[in-house]
Formats: structure tokens, sequence, C-alpha cells
């Protein structure tokens, strides 16, 4: 529409572009002059439009602080608006983004397009499929159409977000039955689902996750989100490195100015699939060993804060008992961040329904 209204719209995929420093962003756009240069000097009739895409795939405080400061400095004084599309939940814990964009005078948005915890935010809500909606997407496959008319409530709910869609219909066509559908509550649930079919399926489950282990201690060292292919190699695991490519699970990676992509680069298909494979290959399983980790890396709570959620939320839903301990031992440790120690209190805050369960804390509390 805004083309057709001859506006200048300029689109970043954050997922696409190494954001740690904008001279990166600068040569991978292969332009001559500095970013910020090149769109303050963009002439034009009206305000042109920046769409940035996958805010919420800049990892470590280093590409956050790129890319804040560059909507900053395109929003003061130039002829450009920014629309940035980011993930509910890092836009919750991320004061700095919410600063940025604050209420503008003049900027109105109807009550069905938005979401009352973000009143003080200039926003559009993109809600989940409506039941009509989800109905229309899954007319067109047989699996699909059983699978939500067998679906309940929680499978139904899961159902309408469509990442969530789009990772059932790729179980599905893995042979998953519908009615295995039923004891997944939540998305890490789902996840779990896709990683037991895709990854650690015998025969070479093993193999498969030494190869993405590899990847992920290369992209958590160099803070992105994309790792060498001589990295993932170093086991010597070229088939099974082919198996993760041809499923899906990952990709070659592909700059935005490239016409093909780059063999030497590899990423997760999608981002959510780098959180959850950070929370089951990267993070410790042994609590000390866990503690250990982020006592010394604390800036690891920014960096994997959404695989420190999902780690959280399994606990939560398959042992209590360990999650209490975890979160004890948490927030008794001064050394750890704040941001860190947060973390399984926001679950517990989400998930919590019935007195009983929130028995250990309250006990905590009265000693």
């Amino acid at each position: 529409r805004l083309l057709v209204q001859a506006r200048d719209v300029i689109c970043f995929a954050v997922d696409r572009l190494d954001f740690t420093h904008l001279s990166l962003v600068q040569s991978e756009l292969g332009l001559t002059h500095p970013l910020t240069e090149v769109m303050k000097a963009w002439d034009g009739n009206g305000k042109g439009v920046i769409l940035i895409d996958a805010l919420d795939a800049a990892r470590g405080a280093a590409a956050g602080e790129v890319i804040l400061a560059l909507i900053q400095e395109l929003k003061n004084g130039s002829r450009w608006n920014v629309v940035a599309s980011v993930r509910k939940w890092d836009l919750r814990y991320n004061p700095d983004l919410r600063a940025t964009f604050r209420p503008t005078a003049g900027v109105s948005v109807s009550s069905d397009l938005a979401d009352p915890e973000f009143y003080d935010v200039t926003h559009v809500n993109v809600p989940v499929f409506s039941l009509e909606e989800l109905d229309e997407v899954c007319s067109g496959s047989t699996p699909l159409r059983t699978l939500k008319e067998s679906a309940n409530g929680d499978t139904l709910a899961l159902l309408r977000v469509p990442f969530n869609l789009r990772l059932a219909a790729e179980l599905l066509d893995s042979g998953m039955e519908p009615a295995e559908f039923s004891p997944l509550r939540d998305q890490v649930g789902l996840l779990e689902a896709y990683w037991k079919r895709r990854v650690a399926v015998v025969p070479d489950g093993d193999g498969r996750e030494q190869v993405l282990r590899l990847c992920l201690s290369d992209m958590v060292a160099n803070r992105r989100l994309r790792s060498s292919r001589a990295k993932a190699l170093e086991s010597g695991g070229t088939q099974l490195l082919e198996q993760l490519l041809s499923l899906n699970v990952l990709s070659e990676w592909q700059a935005p100015s490239a016409t093909s992509p780059n063999r030497q680069l590899l990423a997760f298909a999608h981002n959510v699939l780098f959180d959850f494979g950070a929370a089951e290959l990267y993070l410790p399983h042994e609590q000390d060993d866990f503690l250990a980790m982020m006592a010394a890396q604390p800036d690891l709570a920014l960096l994997l804060r959404p695989s420190l959620h999902m780690r959280f939320q399994r606990l939560w839903m398959t042992d209590k008992t360990a999650f209490w301990n975890l979160t004890f031992q948490l927030c008794a440790n001064e050394v750890l961040p704040a941001l860190l120690q947060s973390c399984p209190l926001a679950i517990v805050a989400q998930n919590a329904k019935k007195v009983e369960e929130v028995k250990p804390l309250a006990d905590q509390l009265r000693r």
C-alpha cells in the first residue's frame, strides 16, 4: 500500500544482518557511506518508512544498543518513520525499547489493535489467528484440518499462533498423529516434540545434537545468530550437517544484498529454534554447573533470556521441586544479575493457578 502511494520503504531483517556494529551493516549492504549518512541524505517527498523485522533476533548488548541508537537517530528530525516488529516477550523486558517508542501525539490505533499491557508504547498488536482464520488456513490441508477438529483447548490455543502452526504442520509431515498433540500444553512442549522428531531421533540423534552444540557455542561466543560451517564440522559430522540442513533445522545464511546463500555460514531456520537449542544443548542441566556458568558470564542472562525462560518453563511443567530449588538458589546468590533472578518468577506469574502451587514461595517468605 505504501509503495502504491509512491512512499519510500526500506526493510531491514535483523536476523540477516550483523548489527553488532553499524560498519558491519554498511559492509553487508554494500554501501560506500555510513548507513545513517545514506538514510539522512535520501531525498524524496513526504515521510519514508523503515521496517525493522525480527528485532528480537538482536542478541547481546552490542547489537541491541546499535539498533536502538540507529532508531533514535532516524526518529529525531529525519524524514523516516520507523516501524519495528518484535515479540511481546522481548518488548516486555526491554525498557529502553519501550522508551524509544513512547506514545506520539497524533498517532492513534483502534482498540482492537492495541494491547493494554503496552499502554505506554506506540504499537500495533498483531493478534493470534481467530478461529475463522485458523479454519481458513487449515482448510487447505487434510492433516491440519483433522488436527484442528480433534484438538483440545490447550492445543487449539497453541495452533492459533502462526509459528506454532508451522511447527505442527512440519510434525504432521514427519508422521506425528493428531492424537499425539493432546498432551502438549505449551510452546515448549511443541518444540520438544519437534526436536525429538527432527534432531534427537535415532539413529544419529547424538551426532546431530553435537553438530548443533558446536554451532551454538560459536554463536554464543560471537554474540550473533550465525556460525561458520567449519565450526559445525569440527566433529567430522558432514553427513549429519547435511541432514540438519535438509530437515530445515539449520539453513545456509544469506545476506540481504546477496543473490544466493553463503555456504560457509549457518543459522537456525528460526530464532525460536536457536532459543530452544540453547536451552537444550548449551545451558548445563546440572543445577550447580548452571549456576556456575551464569555467575561466570552474567551477560548470558541478556543473550539467552528466551532460552532461560524455556528452561524454567519446562521445569515448572515437569519437576516443580527442582524448579523451586533452582529459583531459591538464584535469588540467594548476590552475584547473579537481577534479570536472571526474575526469570523463574515470571514463569510463576504466568502459570500458577492454585494456591498450593506457590506454597514453597510462601513458606520461604515466612522464614
